[in-house]
């Protein structure tokens, strides 16, 4: 049984399944994606929108014979597709820091249209305006004598009598306006701008974050060679005890030396490198139950509703994938005990 053909037996674990088109469309284009990029590509899961839904899928860089840098441990390509399978459209991985923030902005479900356009109103930072200097008052001439005084005002007089009207005329004008100017409100100062994205942008930027925090691997299933490398065991054969949260660890370069495992007497520092689950926060974010029916250890995130993995004790068989609307979970504070 092939890897592609196990995740679809598993994936009415969410309540979610697939259409027979879209398994067999999955089946010859994820092939074909493969042999063009070098790599296997499997299915990464679906994501349902309002408009329609996308299919993601993903490449697997680290396979049995080949390693990866520790650096990019977990990094992988991802293409969506909106109609059913045969059509994929490479994912843009690169995202600036507004298109990150854009993005952690944004709630509700898809639209399942990667054209549509979302617009976020963004304040702009306040620009202090610069202190205008007022010029020192003139100083105060001295006060003229009572004969000298009574001379200027007949002087005045006599001027204004002598001033032509079209002085007159044009001081009048003058006058009127800059009294209009006055009148004039101030211009209001942009304190705003209007952002758009595409949904794309989205899409790329909830399967990254996705990853980040979600992809998981059983303890053993990869070794670090050098403290630069990593590998798959060729000698894993599977999880005696599945049912425990910390035999799973991320599949991520790690963030932190301080691992519990360090404590424990049984570390190898080989296998035991990444961070495992039990040390996610908020404690309680993921869920293991056994399924009686499929003889299989299940594990659910309930931080990204639709998020599943699944494992066989003592065999190699593991598999994750998602289901869901894309949404990340707000009330999971109030879902924990």
């Amino acid at each position: 049984m092939t890897d592609l053909q196990s995740t679809f037996e598993y994936f009415g674990l969410t309540g979610h399944v697939l259409s027979v088109a879209e398994e067999t469309a999955l089946t010859c284009s994820l092939a074909v994606l493969g042999r063009d990029f070098g790599q296997p590509v499997v299915l990464w899961g679906k994501v349902l929108g309002y408009e329609g839904d996308y299919l993601i899928a993903q490449t697997v860089p680290l396979t049995t014979g080949n390693s990866v840098p520790i650096s990019d441990l977990g990094k992988a390509k991802s293409f969506y597709c909106t109609d059913g399978g045969h059509n994929w459209t490479l994912l843009d991985e690169s995202l600036t820091e507004l298109q990150t923030r854009f993005c952690e902005q944004i709630r509700g479900r898809f639209m399942g249209n990667p054209s549509h356009v979302y617009k976020i109103k963004q304040s702009l930072p306040e620009v202090e305006e610069p202190v205008k200097e007022v010029a020192p008052a003139a100083e105060a001439s001295p006060k003229p004598a009572d004969g000298e005084e009574e001379e200027e005002e007949e002087a005045d007089e006599k001027g204004d009598e002598e001033k032509p009207e079209d002085e007159e005329e044009e001081e009048d004008k003058d006058k009127q306006e800059a009294a209009e100017e006055g009148d004039e409100p101030p211009k209001k100062k942009k304190t705003s701008v209007l952002l758009r994205m595409e949904e794309a942008v989205r899409l790329s930027y909830f399967v990254l974050e996705h990853d980040r925090l979600c992809k998981v691997a059983p303890t053993g299933q990869m070794l670090l060679l050098d403290g630069k490398n990593v590998t798959l065991n060729k000698t894993f054969q599977g999880l005696s005890d599945a049912l425990t949260l910390s035999n799973y660890c991320h599949v991520r370069q790690p963030v932190t030396d301080n691992l519990p495992q360090k404590q424990s007497p049984h570390y190898n520092m080989v296998s035991d490198f990444i961070e495992p689950l039990s040390t996610d926060i908020p404690e309680g974010v993921w869920k293991l139950r056994y399924d009686p029916s499929m003889s299989i250890v299940v594990g659910k995130n309930y931080m990204y509703p639709g998020t599943v993995f699944y494992h066989k004790a003592n065999t190699r068989q593991f598999g994750q994938y998602y289901f869901g609307s894309g949404e990340v979970n707000a009330d999971l504070c109030y879902m924990l005990p």
